[in-house]
């Protein structure tokens, strides 16, 4: 069996494999799968190493001690972490993103609740840096800064600075909702 089998096989059993940079396995899962795996992750440790650091999953040493187990709360924390990062990747929105934010280089996205109304960078800079998609929440033309109303009369079509909106979409009407890599926020205020 390959170290990639056999990673996958413990995690389809319920562990959580993780390096740390110091060399050593993380261990997380029920008591039994984890006494259950012990002694092949043990015979295995440099090749399971080599594994998870091909996997992107440790970095550091290619030592590998197998630790003391991790707590169920720590397992799950890291299983919840994972789910996240996979549903990033793939361009769609975790379930705990329920709220927005304005990152500078990825301009409006959704985030947890409680973030900062506006940011450096987010999560979703990395799928921005590797070109993968990025969920936009819907905004309104009128809340944006590169929005200019229409001088005839309120409500009608305006134009944007940005560039508009591309061929095939609506106009800039200023209430519309519409998903827009180039929106910039009117106004940005602080939390208290």
């Amino acid at each position: 069996m390959t170290a990639h089998a056999l990673v996958e096989d413990a995690r389809r059993d319920g562990l959580v494999l993780t390096g740390t940079p110091s060399g050593t396995l993380r261990v997380g899962g029920s008591e039994a799968a984890i006494a259950k795996w012990a002694p092949a992750l043990r015979r295995h440790k440099t090749d399971i190493l080599a594994a998870l650091n091909d996997a992107g999953l440790i970095r550091g040493k290619k030592s590998i001690i197998v630790t003391e187990p991790a707590s169920a709360e720590e397992a799950a924390a890291i299983a919840y972490a994972e789910k996240i990062q996979v549903l990033r990747a793939q361009g769609r929105v975790p379930g705990s993103y329920t709220a927005t934010t304005h990152c500078r280089g990825c301009g409006t996205v959704p985030l947890f609740a409680g973030a900062p109304v506006q940011v450096d960078s987010c999560p979703w800079c990395r799928n921005r840096i590797e070109g993968l998609p990025i969920p936009r929440p819907p905004v309104s033309c009128a809340d944006c800064a590169h929005f200019t109303a229409d001088p005839i009369g309120e409500g009608g079509i305006g134009s944007c600075s940005a560039g508009g909106p591309p061929q095939g979409q609506m106009p800039a009407y200023p209430h519309a909702k519409r998903r827009c890599a180039r929106y910039r926020p009117l106004r940005v205020t602080r939390p208290a």
